[in-house]
């Protein structure tokens, strides 16, 4: 997924632990402009020379170590990102993206409604699940990131939805 990021991009980082490994796996040499709800990958780039971050402020959630509210909504609504990477708490072909918690849904819409290309990398473990707050249907998301591994016929309804799905080895 970071070989993704190309110099000069403005990238939008979602909150968790898939996209903090994403940003701690960026070259130190990169120039970006990061924008995220995660103090967690905002601290991950602080020690990058080139990489401006811009953290989305508003109410810090403990459980998921993001931050939400209406302030983190306007300053994402602002901003037109050449990419983003976002968290997937559940993908079902389906229900689309959703998420644990109802706090977080605004925040990942306007990073959806903010990105040119959106890439969702996520365990095989999230794919066909739901969780009881829907953000956005499949088509929103460009390209899907999973595991090299993963039971027979996970993958198929994605591609069959226009995804371009990539499997990795974890």
């Amino acid at each position: 997924a970071a070989e993704r990021v190309e110099d000069g991009q403005i990238v939008l980082f979602d909150s968790g632990s898939t996209t903090l490994q994403i940003a701690q796996s960026l070259p130190r040499s990169i120039r970006l402009t990061v924008v995220t709800p995660s103090p967690m990958i905002a601290i991950a780039l602080a020690d990058h020379p080139e990489v401006k971050v811009i953290l989305a402020g508003g109410q810090l959630n403990p459980a998921t170590l993001s931050t939400g509210g209406q302030d983190a909504v306007r300053l994402i609504q602002s901003i037109k990102a050449d990419l983003l990477f976002t968290g997937v708490c559940a993908l079902h072909p389906q229900v689309g993206i959703s998420s644990l918690h109802f706090e977080e849904v605004a925040v990942k819409q306007a990073m959806l409604d903010s990105a040119s290309h959106v890439v969702a990398v996520t365990l095989a473990d999230k794919l066909g699940a739901v969780e009881p707050f829907v953000v956005a249907p499949c088509s929103r998301i460009h390209t899907l990131i999973t595991e090299w591994h993963v039971p027979p016929g996970s993958v198929e309804a994605y591609e069959c939805l226009g995804l371009e799905v990539m499997q990795v080895d974890a």
